[in-house]
């Protein structure tokens, strides 16, 4: 984990980017299997193999990547929509072993799907050996699981082992999707890389009919320039060869933003390019006169917020107002909103009407905020925006829903802009959430498209300050009060994950984070201080109890001073790296410690952690003293991360400084027994 407070290890850690916070975990793996759902194919009838020639049979190393363990030698997608009631996905995999590390990582196959909404059919596998011999998968070794359920539905999956698999192998694999015919996606998505190379790919797909105003477009994303093209019988197709491997890899882009895909979406025009995206901005610049308009009831709030002196200017003042003193929907208390008030939402409300009611969407918020900001006279207008979690802005995929999903305003300031997102209740004025800071808008314009890129924070805004007062006994347990405070995108991500638990299940996460720290630890006395509204700073403090925590070993006992790093894993533990390097913000963490050593041990040649840094992008500064008089190790460590996203090429030097960071950490202080000194 990259910091060493353990809340910012959780929410640093690869696994939790990925995939916090809980309730963004299931909607992530109904997003997996989404993909899966669009990755289908009518390619196979009956028992029907496709033929292997003598070649892949020979193949001993990949044709792209001669040191790959394994390779996709062919995988086939094809699609068909074109029946209604009977809509089919299929997916075809040809695998080929070529060292004993791909068996290990593939000794089983899991396929989710969203069992809602489909039905899985027709599992088959077989391993084809060198010689041409094949042993076929035993239907009864097919297991069946459901995974998790949400309020969309349950997800379910099918897998099977490999039958007695060995290097030079290949294993092949199909399966079917029937999807319900009354399920309905404004887009799939087929992706064209997987966690191997794939020498060979092909994609087929035959859309539904067209009816009423509902047409279709298709394009592609990082896919070398191809694209799917029309061909026989309704169907569009496309063939990649040597597509580079994707591998699942810590602190990656979010799926859809790093691999490559293609598309078929549904879309209510066949304007293109520019006169499409001018068509967009007009539109929503008609939103902002039409939603957002001020009238006497908005003019009368805004005159009645901006007299407030608590804010340095007007327009936050009109900020915090909307995110403090109206109900968001989507983080409204138990109680606050019946039944009834949920069934009249609707995200096409006017401003006046949100005003009314004193509750709204996200989406009703910001579209308020604009009108009070406008008759306040400010230049406010509504903005599409990207969606870091979701989809990349494309400029070819001409549907704004799925490219540019979220709503939220622009303030001009001089020749720049000011970004307000306040249906994102856990910032205050001048921040944005960090899945749509860095991210592209679309700003609302009468005239054309105006597109702008929001700003990135920087370390200083997303902080987490720890304090540590330990107590170390002879037998080397280590006790004491931990006090941690969080700001910006570190609150935040923390705070969506808590904001609605109840004092046993804050309690709760605040002893399983510390397990998973401290394994055997022992956490009391647990507080946690938060904002009413929800926003920044969040601080936790507990007691804790930690046995063992020094190793000791005759009559010395060996300790380490970074008590919040202590038992964390090197954050890149492979050496080399395929896919690009992704952190969710740049942050700031600063640990002070105190350890009260005990009686009767003195400090053996004691040395100090090492600090380094890298010009504008790392800088670790470790400090360590011994005060005499109180008998007490004082620890020090502050850590400033200042990059987002860097290349593979770069992961030798970003591997580097963490793992110099692991290391001192690690770094121990040796206490001996006075009873041993002569």
């Amino acid at each position: 984990m990259i910091t060493s407070t353990p809340f910012c290890s959780l929410i640093h850690s690869a696994n939790f980017q990925a995939n916090f916070p809980a309730y963004i975990a299931w909607r992530q793996l109904v997003l997996a299997t989404v993909l899966i759902l669009g990755t289908y194919s009518s390619f196979a009838k009956g028992d029907t193999w496709l033929p292997i020639s003598d070649e892949e049979l020979a193949a001993t190393s990949c044709l792209s990547d001669p040191d790959s363990a394994a390779e996709f030698l062919y995988v086939l997608q094809l699609a068909d929509d074109s029946q209604n009631g009977a809509r089919k996905r299929e997916k075809y995999y040809r695998l080929k072993f070529y060292q004993e590390s791909a068996i290990a990582q593939s000794e089983r196959i899991h396929i989710p799907y969203f069992a809602s909404n489909a039905k899985l059919r027709d599992l088959q596998a077989r391993i084809v050996k060198q010689d041409g011999s094949i042993i076929e998968l035993n239907k009864k070794d097919i297991y069946s699981q459901v995974v998790a359920k949400d309020s969309d539905g349950r997800i379910s999956k099918q897998s099977f082992s490999l039958p007695n698999a060995e290097v030079g192998d290949i294993l092949e694999y199909k399966y079917k999707i029937i999807l319900d015919p009354n399920y309905y996606s404004r887009t799939n998505f087929y992706e064209l890389q997987e966690a191997w190379p794939i020498r060979k790919i092909d994609v087929k797909i035959r859309p539904a009919q067209v009816y009423g105003t509902r047409k279709f477009k298709w394009t592609s994303y990082k896919a070398n320039g191809k694209n799917l093209e029309e061909g026989r019988s309704g169907f569009f197709s496309m063939q990649l060869e040597n597509m580079p491997a994707y591998p699942d890899e810590p602190y990656q882009l979010q799926k859809r933003h790093g691999i490559a895909w293609t598309t078929f979406y549904h879309t209510n025009t066949l304007e293109t390019g520019k006169s499409y995206w001018n068509s967009i901005a007009k539109d929503l610049f008609s939103d902002v006169s039409t939603k957002a308009s001020t009238s006497k009831e908005i003019k009368a709030k805004a005159g009645e917020i901006v007299k407030s002196t608590r804010y340095e200017s007007d327009l936050e003042a009109i900020y915090e107002f909307c995110r403090t003193e109206i109900i968001n929907s989507h983080y409204a208390e138990p109680g606050e909103l019946s039944p009834e008030d949920r069934k009249k939402l609707d995200n096409d409300f006017t401003a006046k009407k949100v005003l009314t009611m004193g509750y709204g969407t996200p989406n009703n918020i910001n579209v308020l905020f604009c009108a009070l900001a406008r008759a306040a006279g400010y230049d406010a207008r509504l903005c599409y925006n990207e969606n870091l979690n979701l989809n990349p802005f494309l400029y070819t995929l001409e549907n704004y829903k799925i490219t540019l999903p979220s709503l939220m305003v622009a303030v001009k300031d001089g020749d720049e802009w000011i970004y307000c997102d306040v249906g994102e209740p856990f910032y205050k004025y001048g921040n944005l959430p960090w899945n749509v800071a860095g991210g592209v808008v679309l700003i609302a314009d009468k005239k054309s498209a105006n597109f702008k890129r929001t700003p990135i924070s920087e370390p200083n805004f997303s902080k987490a300050t720890s304090s540590g007062d330990f107590k170390l006994d002879s037998d080397g347990n280590l006790s004491g009060r931990v006090e941690s405070t969080f700001t910006g995108h570190e609150a935040a991500d923390i705070l969506k994950e808590i904001y609605k638990f109840s004092d046993e299940e804050s309690r709760e996460f605040v002893e399983d984070v510390a397990e998973r720290n401290w394994p055997n630890s022992t956490v009391s006395k647990i507080e946690l201080q938060k904002d009413a509204s929800l926003a920044t700073p969040l601080t936790i403090s507990y007691d804790i109890e930690i046995p063992q925590y020094a190793e000791s070993v005759g009559s010395r006992l060996f300790v380490t001073p970074s008590v919040f790093a202590k038992n964390q894993e090197p954050e890149f533990p492979n050496e080399t790296r395929k896919t690009e390097i992704k952190f969710n913000y740049k942050y700031t963490t600063l640990d002070n410690i105190t350890i009260t050593l005990p009686e009767g041990f003195e400090l053996e040649a004691p040395s100090a952690p090492k600090s380094f840094s890298v010009p504008n992008f790392f800088e670790y500064t470790a400090g360590l003293q011994y005060n005499k008089a109180k008998h007490q190790l004082i620890y020090s460590r502050e850590h400033v991360f200042s990059v987002r996203q860097l290349l593979p090429k770069h992961y030798k030097a970003i591997k580097g400084v963490f793992d110099n960071m692991h290391s001192q950490d690690q770094h121990s202080i040796t206490l001996k027994s006075t009873s041993d000194t002569l």
